[in-house]
């Protein structure tokens, strides 16, 4: 009987310790989600040179803005499958997907307008900017809201409280 119950409790607590943990799904949530924030960052500053003030400042940091792309595009295939799950590091890596090619294509387009010189600019070219200015939005709106999407899905199902305060 008393073996029984040692191999019982053995047993249990071994299923138990099986697998992640809470603290662990934690942790790949945060290292994803240190990632995006990293190219979030990066594209604020681009996005802030968009006044067209300062055109090397602005070619600066759209070239820096493509790099971060790039890197956290590396860095996210490093982070493995949780779980035998990946809808939300498939989120993260839809959502650096979607800001890489609006780097390189809206965003490029931008800089190309804007370092026209002023009586080469037109009001086409200020229609246009404005366009891809929205594309822009539009296009990283729709992946910032699948990534918080399956982000939600990810916590809750992990039991975790997500914090928004970066």
């Amino acid at each position: 009987m008393k073996k029984l119950i040692l191999i019982l409790g053995t047993l249990t607590f071994m299923l138990t310790s099986c697998g992640p943990t809470k603290d662990d799904a934690i942790k790949y949530n945060d290292s994803i989600i240190d990632i995006t924030d990293k190219l979030t960052e990066m594209q604020k500053l681009f996005v802030n040179q968009l006044d067209g003030h300062n055109i090397d400042s602005l070619k600066i940091t759209h070239e820096l803005f493509v790099q971060q792309a790039e890197i956290c595009s590396e860095n996210l295939a490093k982070v493995k499958m949780f779980e035998g799950k990946n809808e939300f590091g498939k989120a993260a890596s839809d959502f650096i997907a979607k800001v890489v090619t609006v780097a390189n294509n809206e965003g490029k387009e931008m800089v190309e307008l804007l370092i026209k010189l002023d009586e080469e600019y037109t009001n086409e070219d200020f229609e246009k900017l404005n366009n891809l200015a929205e594309t822009m939005d539009e296009k990283n709106d729709k992946a910032f809201k699948y990534l918080e999407k399956e982000q939600i899905a990810f916590s809750k199902e992990w039991n975790f409280k997500l914090k928004f305060d970066r």
